[in-house]
């Protein structure tokens, strides 16, 4: 996570999300993540974000094979095959209910020069995720209103 001591002369945290996994200061913004037993740092100046595009993805193949068994459902019945057409009739309510729970939700933020952070968390809703672009954006805004001081050689000397 990060701590004050990773922290640039004047930079400060502006907020944080999904318990510090991602971090936004009026410099950058860091993401960690972690998947089984790897962990990602992913740190990216806010001058260098180029969009942010937020994906929700459903698996249609799960509704569309969930129609096709119900259809064979109804037509096994329609043939009385015996015990064949509820096994049909379950197997294609599975998939029609696996379609309705397995939306995933990204958030995308690409940066100048071709990398990229991928924020995916299931208990996000639609408007934190707003909210997160929200932050983001006004931070870079605030960043463009205010730059930091620029150094020159009569400082270090």
């Amino acid at each position: 996570m990060l701590s004050e001591k990773h922290l640039f002369e004047g930079e400060k945290i502006c907020q944080t999300f999904s318990q510090q996994q991602l971090v936004l200061t009026n410099y950058r913004l860091r993401h960690f993540s972690s998947v089984s037993k790897n962990e990602k740092i992913s740190s990216v100046m806010l001058d260098s974000i180029g969009s942010m595009d937020l994906a929700f993805k459903r698996h249609w193949e799960f509704l569309a094979l969930g129609c096709l068994f119900i259809f064979m459902a109804g037509l096994s019945q329609f043939l009385q095959l015996g015990e064949i057409p509820l096994i049909f009739l379950f197997v294609g309510l599975v998939m029609v209910l696996a379609f309705l729970f397995t939306r995933k939700t990204t958030l995308t933020i690409y940066c100048i020069g071709g990398g990229k952070i991928i924020i995916s968390a299931k208990e996000f809703r639609k408007e934190k995720y707003l909210e997160i672009v929200q932050h983001i954006e006004k931070a870079i805004v605030d960043k463009k209103k205010n730059p930091p001081q620029k150094f020159t050689k009569s400082d270090f000397y």
